[in-house]
């Protein structure tokens, strides 16, 4: 189906007018062809990266506002089969949480963390509390961490073992603190 071209006597179709046109379009082909439509216009072959700067949540591909329903269907796909990392400055696990919370898609993703300026002790005390509560993920041991961002993620280890064994927030948090004082100890950038 094309769209009319602009000349006398015919009616210049708006950007809306045509976004509906192709979303319907779109719409009327099986749901097998669009999946492989879907996979072509939005899974990318690299690991994408993206920071959130002033409370600004990042781009998602053009695709996603087509339309209710394509968003429904393309967003499953692009957030299931791409490979996330969100920089977070100063341990500032609050971006983490709204980029999460702002979407149910997000919350299956395949995120991994670039953390940077990671010995914010407040800042990363808040994100352990919302990691705790299930409002955010956290970060997870890996082989290649070291120094601050080693200490972060060990830190939400602790977090997940003592929530399974029912502890409640104020008991781990009086233990984060006992562990904050070491890291003190050890470098004072944790103060």
């Amino acid at each position: 189906m094309g769209i009319p071209s602009e000349g006398k006597g015919s009616k210049s179709k708006t950007t809306d007018e045509t976004h509906s046109i192709t979303a319907a379009s779109l719409l009327r082909i099986p749901g097998e062809l669009r999946n492989r439509i879907y996979r072509l216009a939005v899974v990318e072959q690299n690991t994408i990266n993206f920071c959130m700067k002033h409370n600004f949540l990042p781009p998602e591909p053009a695709l996603l506002s087509a339309s209710k329903k394509i968003r429904r269907e393309a967003a499953d796909i692009y957030y299931k089969e791409n490979s996330f990392v969100l920089v977070v400055h100063d341990n500032d696990g609050t971006i983490v949480e709204k980029w999460l919370q702002s979407s149910k898609n997000r919350k299956r993703c395949n995120l991994q963390y670039n953390i940077r300026k990671s010995t914010n002790w407040k800042n990363l005390h808040t994100w352990l509390e919302g990691f705790y509560h299930g409002r955010t993920d956290g970060t997870a041991p890996g082989k290649r961490l070291d120094g601050a961002q080693s200490v972060n993620a060990n830190l939400f280890e602790v977090v997940r073992n003592l929530k399974k064994q029912g502890l409640a927030w104020d008991a781990v948090a009086a233990c984060l603190e006992n562990m904050h004082g070491m890291l003190v100890a050890v470098d004072a950038g944790w103060a």
